[in-house]
């Protein structure tokens, strides 16, 4: 008798009548950006990286994290998900993933791929990877690297080709492509529509508290921008120069 009150009681105010979803790129396009606006509204649950390499061994746990993230949540939620950048999951991982029914994706991209690389450099460099309104900007020369030209071209391959791959895993599932540059730009207008198909009453634009770490050019925040300018211009990604 008391297993089935609880029984009920839990039917009552927990189930898996929700959205799921996944935010889907690569580290420096927006996710954080987006993951907060998401979470403004009381009826969204979104979770950060949970694949992560500091949060698990790669390529172990995936059943277990996935039930953790899409269990059985209060019901007053209308949409649960999570970050996921493209390293983070094994082949079969991301088939499997593929397979949970009426997963929506939203895959962020950003459309100059060089600007990724060039922020991602940046961030590591100098460990500065979120920067709000209370917090003092780093200057230029203090963000200023040198990219190796090298690899900087297997560096972009390797990028467009996750993205081409997203859309390859996920060919079945509803997916939204959101541009980082349409999102910074105009937040409310691109996101209107991603509000509208996770069921969210409204989103609250004044939790908006991140500032542009690089507004900087590409030229003034390379060191060997010559250099880069030559490599990408012989491989035809001159566009990325801007």
């Amino acid at each position: 008798m008391i297993n089935e009150l609880k029984r009920i009681f839990k039917s009552y105010y927990y189930s898996n009548n929700y959205k799921k979803f996944v935010i889907v790129g690569h580290a420096r396009t927006g996710s954080n950006f987006l993951a907060n606006l998401l979470r403004s509204s009381e009826y969204c649950r979104c979770v950060g990286e949970v694949f992560a390499e500091h949060r698990r061994e790669y390529g172990k746990g995936y059943d277990k994290i996935i039930k953790n993230v899409f269990g059985e949540k209060r019901n007053k939620l209308k949409a649960v998900g999570f970050k996921l950048f493209y390293y983070h999951l094994t082949k079969s991982e991301w088939l499997k993933l593929s397979e949970i029914e009426n997963l929506f994706i939203i895959h962020l991209i950003r459309r100059n791929t060089l600007r990724t690389i060039v922020s991602l450099e940046i961030a590591f460099q100098n460990q500065y990877w979120f920067l709000d309104k209370n917090t003092i900007p780093l200057i230029a020369e203090q963000k200023r690297i040198k990219i190796d030209t090298n690899t900087i071209i297997d560096d972009i391959d390797k990028i467009n080709e996750y993205q081409k791959k997203v859309r390859k895993y996920f060919k079945n599932n509803e997916i939204d492509i959101i541009y980082y540059e349409d999102m910074v730009q105009n937040p409310q207008s691109t996101i209107e529509l991603l509000r509208i198909k996770l069921g969210l009453d409204k989103i609250n634009y004044n939790r908006i508290i991140s500032q542009k770490q690089n507004p900087e050019s590409i030229k003034d925040l390379i060191i060997n921008y010559k250099e880069v300018e030559d490599v990408l211009n012989e491989k035809g990604y001159s566009s990325y120069l801007e």
